[in-house]
């Protein structure tokens, strides 16, 4: 008998940790549900779009990188917010290899900014290509040149280990504190 007792007791625990659908329950599974079927009618209407049209700015407009991202963090923030959260900060030191006076690589081809600031400057020139000049904290500016596919626009604010665009071989980086040009040691030691 007190085995038999057990199993009920267990099959009773175990009914009981299932939550039943209750009002709020069945609200959050609503309003999920009806977000994600806009969610799909956009996506197809948009897909039917550009396949009807093909020469049409929408194709570029959707898969332009901005926009990509913009619409994702929309769709984390919107959908999927009934989620608990369970964010960590991981903080990671991004580093470059000296190669030769003001040129640097990394392990990989992507120009990523060092510290978190503003895009004060961007553009294409004849003698430094591609660049990109972002004020970070100390009033640092941090010029990023010889880079192909600027991935970021005037004013914006970039993140510690963004993507600033790519590379070929090597790109230029420079440093500059309250008008005097500063090593990248200097700048490290900054920190």
């Amino acid at each position: 008998m007190n085995d038999l007792d057990d199993v009920r007791k267990r099959m009773q625990k175990r009914r009981q940790i299932k939550q039943p659908l209750n009002d709020d329950n069945f609200k959050c599974f609503y309003n999920f549900m009806v977000k994600f079927m806009v969610v799909i009618l956009v996506v197809l209407v948009s897909v039917s779009y550009v396949k009807l049209n093909p020469g049409s700015n929408l194709k570029k407009m959707i898969l332009n990188d901005a926009n990509y991202k913009m619409v994702t963090s929309w769709i984390s923030d919107t959908l999927f917010s009934f989620l608990p959260s369970d964010d960590v900060s991981v903080s990671s030191e991004i580093s470059y290899q000296h190669v030769e006076d003001d040129y640097y690589k990394n392990n990989s081809n992507e120009v990523l900014s060092i510290e978190a600031g503003r895009v004060i400057e961007t553009g294409t020139d004849e003698s430094l290509g591609g660049y990109v000049v972002i004020l970070g904290k100390n009033n640092v500016s941090i010029t990023y040149s010889e880079i192909n596919n600027v991935m970021v626009a005037l004013y914006d604010e970039v993140d510690q280990g963004m993507v600033l665009g790519s590379y070929d071989k090597k790109f230029i980086l420079q440093f500059e504190h309250l008008g005097k040009e500063i090593s990248y040691e200097e700048y490290q030691r900054m920190e």
